[in-house]
């Protein structure tokens, strides 16, 4: 699969079973709570989900920080 599936909800669209076998690549912002805590990305990626859902009162999901890094691309290209 490819990163448009990247989120904690793959379980709840494929059913849990079915989503236990899948394998596909993703950014750690899915699973930085299981990280080890030195993990260079860890801190960062734990503040920006407790902001996210702080403002919108759900988990952030890796499609936030792809239009970031896009906006931030397009900005430089201007």
């Amino acid at each position: 699969m490819s990163h448009g599936v990247a989120s904690k909800n793959i379980s709840n669209w494929a059913g849990a079973d079915a989503a236990r076998e899948s394998c596909f690549r993703q950014a750690k912002l899915a699973i930085y709570d299981v990280l080890p805590k030195n993990d260079p990305q860890y801190k960062l990626l734990k503040e920006y989900d407790q902001a996210y859902k702080k403002a919108y009162g759900t988990e952030a999901s890796t499609f936030g920080g792809y239009a970031y890094d896009a906006f931030l691309l397009a900005d430089k290209c201007h």
